[in-house]
């Protein structure tokens, strides 16, 4: 049943025209790593300031990846999904599972593109993007799915769960040193292999 659940999950995520919206969103903010420094056209080299910004951009965006999938409980498809022969944890772990089997390859191409630019700027790619960073990303958005499973139990419409989640991700780029500041720099205080 868990299994059944994650493939269902799968197949409707990538059957969504909005995640792959969402994916070349993401994609496209690779070229960032063309910009910074004031729009002087050097390279971005620091991969913890490129890994910075694809987890910044991909939690501001996982909300329209994973609230589908979370909202499905609610209203007559919940109604039919709780009169099966599955309880609600094989359900919620199906669900989980299902969305990590597109978060795990996404993240990792996504990455890759951005090792992928390197290379074709400059050769300037740097391999931690696709040996340490991959797990970072996946830590750090494992827990913001956290935080959005969490809010979605509290609240079962999707506008104060949409603004509560904006409101927390302005939050912590404030921590990181502001909206455009947090993207700024080599150092990754948030996001190191220490504090994950």
């Amino acid at each position: 049943a868990v299994l059944g659940t994650a493939r269902l999950e799968l197949r409707l995520s990538v059957r969504s025209v909005t995640f792959w919206l969402v994916q070349v969103a993401i994609l496209a903010s690779t070229l960032l790593v063309l910009i910074p420094d004031g729009f002087m056209g050097t390279f971005l080299r620091y991969a913890s300031q490129q890994l910075r910004e694809l987890v910044a951009f991909t939690l501001l965006l996982v909300p329209l990846l994973a609230l589908p999938g979370l909202q499905r409980l609610v209203g007559a498809r919940g109604d039919l999904v709780l009169a099966t022969t599955h309880d609600n944890l094989a359900h919620a772990l199906g669900t989980i599972l299902g969305i990590f089997s597109w978060l795990i390859p996404t993240t990792s191409l996504q990455l890759l593109g951005r090792w992928l630019m390197g290379e074709l700027v400059g050769g300037q790619a740097n391999w931690t993007l696709i040996t340490h960073a991959p797990l970072l990303a996946l830590a750090s958005v494992t827990f913001g799915l956290g935080v959005l499973s969490c809010l979605s139990l509290i609240w079962r419409r999707i506008l104060p769960i949409l603004l509560v989640w904006l409101g927390l991700w302005v939050l912590v780029l404030q921590g990181a040193g502001g909206l455009l500041g947090g993207f700024v720099g080599p150092y990754m205080p948030l996001f190191s292999p220490l504090n994950v």
